[in-house]
């Protein structure tokens, strides 16, 4: 997002919200032209915010903030400044956020790999580095199937050490998924089943979790990606969780499957019916039981 649109479009709610208010009154003139400025002003400002436009409907304290922990979430320059001053690199522990609840009410693990301090966490490859956000799908949604699985907290950070550890790691490449997979299976003495589309409601309902593969066309993501299916509504509509949630609507970028979709902001907090789910979906995952 343009900072110098955002910052633009706050100045002119506070112009007219605020200020042009109080000189009309201070004055207690009636300046039809004045009172012309303020009406469409207002008139444009709600229209724009009714449409969704971001500029008007972010440009706010909250999104000016929002817009700081954004650069900081996604620039590789911050994430040297906070590694090195802060040493973000070097952690060993995060904790869950277990205020999701399945829809038996039991708890999820949920952690964001596309944000600070996650985020930064520095990936070796010998003589050359790169950070873990780049790496984060597989290795974070894994980390929230198995937690709220197992009912521990079962980090990313943890996930990462292992997959480190088996050679699975490669600077500027995905992890091979069969691969990561089948390791997971062996370190936690589990196995994983493949699920049908069919099945899937009854798993949820079950209060089990899901691990969704998308296949990046850009409904849901702009490449392969994973999420955790944990609960369905009234309604019939999933909730999931996105281990790399952003606050913000983005494009997917050149060279990627759903280049040129926009994906929508806060996937934790909406619903998803069927349809939605199964147009981007390659397999459902669940975690069968432990061997």
């Amino acid at each position: 997002m343009d900072k110098f649109l955002l910052i633009l479009f706050f100045i002119t709610k506070i112009l007219a919200i605020i200020v042009v208010p109080i000189i009309i009154f201070v004055l207690k003139k009636k300046n039809k032209y004045l009172y012309i400025v303020e009406i469409a002003v207002l008139l444009l400002l709600v229209i724009l915010y009714l449409c969704g436009v971001s500029f008007v409907v972010d440009s706010n304290i909250g999104g000016i903030l929002n817009l700081k922990l954004i650069s900081e979430s996604t620039s590789d320059n911050s994430f040297d400044y906070y590694n090195n001053i802060r040493g973000l690199s070097n952690i060993t522990s995060i904790d869950a956020d277990i205020s999701y609840k399945t829809h038996r009410n039991d708890d999820v693990y949920y952690f964001n790999g596309y944000e600070l301090p996650l985020a930064a966490k520095r990936v070796d490859c010998g003589t050359d580095y790169d950070y873990y956000k780049y790496y984060s799908d597989i290795m974070t949604s894994t980390a929230m199937l198995l937690s709220t699985y197992f009912n521990q907290n079962i980090t990313p950070i943890e996930i990462y050490n292992k997959t480190v550890a088996n050679n699975l790691i490669s600077c500027g490449n995905p992890i091979n998924k069969d691969s990561f997979f089948y390791m997971i299976s062996n370190e936690y003495n589990i196995y994983f089943n493949v699920i049908g589309e069919e099945e899937l409601r009854n798993y949820v309902l079950n209060g089990k979790p899901v691990l969704l593969e998308t296949s990046g066309n850009g409904y849901l993501s702009c490449n392969e990606s994973y999420f955790l299916i944990y609960s369905i509504n009234n309604s019939n509509e999933y909730l999931m969780l996105d281990p790399n949630n952003r606050s913000y609507r983005h494009i997917c970028p050149e060279g990627s499957t759903g280049f040129g979709n926009v994906l929508e902001a806060n996937y934790n907090e909406l619903t998803f019916d069927y349809l939605t789910i199964t147009m981007d979906a390659n397999r459902f995952i669940v975690i069968g039981g432990t061997r």
